[in-house]
């Protein structure tokens, strides 16, 4: 997605072309620290977050685009956290 981006934002399109652009990416925060049955999330997501730190890099000095990134937190009282809490014993009960 964000090479596709790329394409516009170089072109100055949709933006004001004195400012450059912006991209921002969602990550999470799986692969700051080990998580039960998350390895394949952990995978991903540290991509994002290496391709974010790498286009920062690349296109902020070539085109004046900015690549951030950001992680929320886990949202309480929802599935996924009531799965993602579980222990090792419970899991396979889920």
């Amino acid at each position: 997605m964000c090479h596709e981006a790329l394409k516009y934002l170089k072109k100055g399109e949709g933006k004001d072309p004195a400012k450059g652009g912006l991209i921002l990416n969602i990550s999470a925060s799986f692969h700051y620290i080990a998580t039960w049955y998350q390895i394949h999330v952990s995978a991903a997501k540290a991509a994002v977050d290496s391709i974010t730190r790498s286009s920062a890099l690349q296109w902020g000095t070539d085109y004046a685009i900015w690549v951030n990134g950001i992680a929320p937190g886990p949202i309480g009282d929802t599935p996924g956290m009531r799965k993602l809490a579980c222990t090792k014993r419970n899991a396979k009960q889920l």
